[in-house]
């Protein structure tokens, strides 16, 4: 827990990064689709 505690702002901006990189590769089709 130590450990987790840690990291846990390292570990929030890997989840902020893949949350962001999941919606764009979900919406980059719509976006640069014509």
């Amino acid at each position: 827990m130590n450990f987790f505690r840690k990291h846990r702002k390292f570990w929030t901006v890997i989840i902020i990064i893949s949350t962001v990189a999941l919606v764009v590769t979900s919406l980059a089709p719509v976006l640069f689709l014509p």
